[in-house]
């Protein structure tokens, strides 16, 4: 079973965090999904606090580069953030979820406590979204090779 796409979809994949692991992740999401991998990526965006992670997956991937948590929780049927502890995950989730359309999954690939998953998902839930905790097992050299594992629970309904 999977979510119905997202309210005025256009199909468009958004990823949060471009620390060492994200960043991996986001390249392997842009390089090897056919939904994304065409050669201008106009269906993935990324946000990031540092500018030079931007910039540096734009020009490598041709991908597109958000101007705020904002704009990518607004125009993302599918968010993936990667993000280093509960608390940032919170924060940024707490800006994300007033922008996110109804039907959007926000994938978390963050390690954390179950509680700070519960009252975000619960959050999603309102906004009619979807929240799918996947956190990633993988070094930064492996995740940039697509060698990681990753759990993944949720609704049945966004997994």
């Amino acid at each position: 079973m999977s979510a119905p796409p997202a309210e005025n979809s256009d199909g468009c994949v958004a990823f949060v965090g471009l620390g060492k692991i994200g960043y991996a992740i986001a390249k392997n999401v842009i390089t090897k999904t056919p939904l994304v991998s065409d050669e201008s990526c106009t269906s993935f965006i990324h946000f990031d606090i540092s500018s030079a992670a931007c910039d540096q997956l734009a020009e490598e991937t041709k991908s597109q580069t958000a101007q705020s948590l904002a704009e990518a929780a607004s125009r993302a049927d599918i968010l993936f953030t990667a993000l280093p502890n509960d608390t940032i995950l919170q924060s940024v989730s707490n800006d994300l979820v007033p922008n996110l359309r109804p039907g959007c999954v926000h994938v978390s690939c963050s390690t954390v406590s179950p509680d700070t998953s519960r009252r975000i998902a619960e959050a999603h839930a309102e906004k009619g979204a979807g929240f799918v905790c996947a956190p990633v097992f993988a070094r930064p050299d492996g995740m940039a090779l697509g060698h990681a594992t990753i759990p993944v629970s949720g609704e049945e309904q966004y997994v």
